[in-house]
């Protein structure tokens, strides 16, 4: 069997909380957390609303991630969570601080969320679609 390569991009098949039909109807995504602690600190959620973006929005994350260079000072909180994923938290929620405190499964799951909710049905049809393949192939080098 091939050796298998991460994607880099938001696999859904590999995640707990598919974005569904209803969820695209409804404009949002409500996700449990998991806390680093195991437990939310007190004062916050143990859910999170994540919303699709406003086309306005949407644009804006384009434009960023479109006009970001290497020598760019990078916004710590974009590099960090994902272009995608600030705009679609409740602006209180919409921090490093906050994200830092979650495990790394649930970032993703965030992440994953807030793209396919921007990007739609057919992106992540196409998305599934292209880390299949990916994964159908062997690794550079690999023997066969």
């Amino acid at each position: 069997m091939a050796e298998q390569i991460a994607p880099t991009a938001p696999d859904p098949d590999h995640h707990r909380y598919p974005i569904e039909t209803e969820d695209y109807d409804a404009g949002f995504k409500e996700l449990p957390l998991e806390y680093l602690r195991g437990s939310p600190p007190e004062g916050f959620p143990s859910t999170i609303r994540v919303r699709g973006l406003t086309r306005a929005e949407a644009r804006r994350v384009a434009r960023t991630i479109m006009n970001r260079t290497p020598a760019a000072a990078p916004d710590e909180a974009v590099e960090l969570f994902g272009a995608h994923l600030l705009p679609s938290l409740p602006p209180e929620f919409a921090t490093a601080d906050f994200l830092e405190r979650l495990t790394l499964q649930c970032v993703a799951q965030l992440e994953y969320a807030a793209w396919a909710l921007a990007n739609g049905m057919a992106a992540q049809r196409k998305l599934r679609e292209a880390v299949n393949a990916a994964l159908d192939q062997p690794a550079p080098g690999a023997q066969p």
